[in-house]
């Protein structure tokens, strides 16, 4: 036993140096990832039971430490992203594991649904809420290159100021949104009314940013299509921006389109958050004061494509 007491020793000093050395990756990490400009935006995951099938939309708000579960009828229709159609909720579960999209498709079905993006998604069996799998999942995603490293340390901070007690919990069959329909074989649909829901998330899930609130926005549609604009301005409602105008225009545009007043406010938080919120926008600097507002963003007609291109777009920032 004595001689083996040194040996133990050894493996102990080196487990301890390896802890730290990881624990000092992680404080280097956070700090080569911090931005003065990182806005307070929402984080979003969606978490499944499996066994009851039912969903929850976990929303947190860092900046002013809130945080909210809302609970979402599992039978509920929905438009999926894709092309795949309207499907019941629990269904895209099982339509994204045909394709390999696993948990993909119900998340960024009802990121579009909602008008917010959705960073995570979590399956998990029991009645307790795992917030440790969704941080467990985080951390390989952000180990293995699938996530920026810093960004998930960022997101692993903020899921260590919460716990499944501190929650606030509310019910989308509660919101007046949800509604019964008959379907053509005479079997009972539930289905969103966009309008009620759109009231309900401007109620109890828009906790305004006061840097972002300050910031009026106008939205044009350029593709030609009825709704785009109201579509695509969401985002930007959500994340606490001031939507001063939502307009149809007849004239198209190929090409998406930030316009921002001013240099400054385009390098500002707020600015960084618009461009987080529509990556896959031209942004430029230029005269707004026909639209009214300091950010005028143009919708074209690639933002069709953005529906498909689900990890760039759904679950940005």
């Amino acid at each position: 036993m004595k001689k083996q007491q040194p040996h133990k020793i050894g493996v102990i000093v080196i487990a301890l140096t390896l802890l730290g050395f990881f624990f000092y990756g992680l404080t280097i990490a956070r700090m080569w990832g911090k931005r003065e400009w990182r806005p307070e935006l929402p984080f979003r995951a969606i978490f499944v039971e499996e066994e009851a099938q039912t969903v929850s939309l976990l929303t947190i708000w860092p900046g002013i430490q809130e945080s909210m579960l809302l609970s979402i009828p599992s039978d509920l229709y929905i438009s999926a992203v894709g092309g795949y159609g309207e499907n019941k909720l629990i269904s895209l579960l099982e339509l994204g594991e045909i394709d390999g999209l696993d948990g993909e498709l119900m998340q960024d079905s009802l990121a579009m649904t909602f008008g917010v993006p959705i960073q995570a998604s979590v399956e998990y069996k029991g009645k307790s809420l795992p917030l440790w799998k969704l941080k467990k999942n985080l951390l390989v995603e952000g180990l293995t290159g699938e996530r920026s490293f810093p960004e998930v340390i960022e997101e692993l901070m903020v899921l260590q100021k919460i716990s499944v007690a501190s929650l606030r919990t509310a019910d989308l069959m509660d919101s007046g949104a949800v509604h019964e329909r008959v379907a053509a074989d005479g079997r009972p649909q539930l289905y969103l009314e966009q309008a009620l829901l759109s009231a309900y998330l401007d109620g109890d899930m828009l906790l305004l940013w006061k840097e972002a609130a300050d910031v009026q926005v106008a939205v044009v549609n350029l593709t030609g299509k009825s709704q785009m604009a109201f579509l695509w301005s969401q985002f930007a409602k959500y994340a606490g921006f001031d939507i001063v105008s939502i307009t149809d225009l007849p004239e198209t545009s190929d090409v998406t389109q930030l316009v921002f007043s001013s240099q400054r406010l385009a390098e500002s938080g707020p600015g960084k958050a618009l461009q987080l919120l529509y990556p896959l926008a031209t942004v430029k600097v230029d005269d707004t004061t026909t639209y009214r507002a300091d950010v005028a963003l143009l919708v074209g007609m690639d933002s069709w494509e953005w529906v498909s291109d689900r990890k760039v777009y759904l679950r940005s920032y």
